[in-house]
């Protein structure tokens, strides 16, 4: 029975976190403006270009 318990307390507050993060995450996106999006996109491509440049060098 304590075993129960203890497992379903771990998972209730398991739950809890992905629930909180999750939320988060949704409102950091809907307040983002389509321009800033842009933004993220470019950075993230050139990321992957300086990546790419490393990975042909070697």
């Amino acid at each position: 029975m304590r075993e129960r318990i203890l497992n379903r307390k771990h998972r209730v507050g398991a739950g809890m976190h992905r629930a909180l993060y999750g939320n988060m995450l949704q409102n950091v996106f809907k307040s983002l403006s389509m321009a800033e999006y842009a933004f993220l996109l470019y950075k993230g491509f050139k990321q992957v270009e300086k990546l790419m440049r490393l990975f042909r060098r070697r």
